[in-house]
């Protein structure tokens, strides 16, 4: 019975290495915006390389009288040898993006089915209770993509809740290392009214949370929770995340940027206080979208999806295009100015 079980366990460890040498250097492709046929091409190759040593070195082998070491042993040292220069050649030259790579990408190859985003950080639950608005960036691997064009990004745990009312209240807390808070604080460059009130300089608290916020307003224990609730419409790969509930200005609604693999998404969805008024916004939007048949253009042909429409008093609009292409819509649309 016991060597059963050690042969079923040793087994069960032999696949899991195999997944393993599939799944990282795959997962690491996807994460780096490659197609998925390419992933797949990665993932396969890791397992044939250890698979043909094995085969051939078993074939040319000329067995001793008594061998040191059984077949089985073998095939666990040469596969477990390939494994330890895929893998950790890989966590060793890519750092913190293969560790990021595999704990958002490893089920690249499961259909994927977005569900609804759990608003569960802590920064949430800090937000003053008048907060008629929210932006809450997530940290996922397009976040870091995103940002990591403008900024460093660190290994660790990035997070930033912003929050504001109807008075010009504004308050901008970050946990990780990005150092956003700092960077806007120096630039003074908050839009329009916000600028004008002004901010208290940035702080720490106790556990490294920084907080930048304007005069009278600061971190609370009864957080908004019916405005923190509605960022449950976005998806749970959306890495920015935007609520407002605000009647002072007849605005009401949610918008998200997201994405799974190498698609990003972008999707808004807005209440207007009636049927009449959600119709001539849309008819506006769709008159200005008229008007730039130019960068219309770069987005058809950058392979750009999108859609536009009205349900009652409710507007929704939806946009996706391939990570891939980012750079040639860029392209197109400084070709076009």
């Amino acid at each position: 019975m016991k060597s059963i079980l050690a042969k079923a366990g040793g087994a069960l460890a032999f696949l899991l290495l195999c997944a393993l040498l599939f799944d990282v250097p795959s997962a690491y492709a996807v994460a780096a915006g490659k197609p998925r046929w390419l992933a797949w091409g990665v993932g396969a190759l890791a397992l044939v390389v250890p698979l043909a040593w094995n085969i051939v070195g078993e074939r040319k082998r000329v067995a001793p009288a008594k061998p040191s070491t059984t077949r089985g042993e073998r095939i666990w040292l040469r596969t477990g040898f390939i494994a330890l220069l895929v893998i950790g050649g890989l966590f060793a030259m890519a750092r913190g993006k293969a560790w990021n790579a595999v704990r958002h990408h490893a089920l690249w190859f499961v259909p994927y089915t977005a569900g609804p985003l759990e608003p569960t950080s802590g920064l949430l639950a800090r937000v003053p209770s008048g907060a008629k608005a929210i932006i809450w960036l997530r940290d996922t691997s397009e976040a870091r993509a995103t940002l990591g064009q403008y900024t460093p990004v660190g290994e660790g745990d990035f997070e930033i809740v912003a929050a504001f009312d109807e008075e010009h209240h504004a308050i901008v807390m970050e946990r990780g290392d990005v150092g956003l808070v700092d960077k806007i604080a120096r630039l003074a460059q908050f839009a329009g009214s916000y600028a004008r009130v002004g901010f208290n300089a940035p702080y720490s608290l106790p556990d490294g949370t920084r907080v930048w916020a304007t005069p009278g307003w600061g971190i609370s224990s009864s957080p908004p929770t019916a405005l923190i609730d509605r960022l449950r419409g976005a998806d749970d790969d959306a890495f920015l995340v935007g609520v407002v509930d605000s009647p002072k200005e007849h605005a009401s609604g949610i918008a998200w940027l997201g994405g799974h693999d190498d698609e990003l998404v972008a999707h808004v969805d807005v209440t207007a206080p009636s049927e009449s008024v959600a119709t001539k916004a849309l008819d506006d939007v769709r008159r200005e979208l008229a008007a730039k048949s130019k960068q219309l253009a770069c987005w058809d042909t950058s392979g750009g999806v999108s859609s536009l429409d009205r349900d009652g008093a409710r507007v929704r609009a939806d946009a996706r295009i391939n990570a891939s292409q980012l750079t040639t819509l860029f392209l197109c649309l400084d070709v076009k100015k």
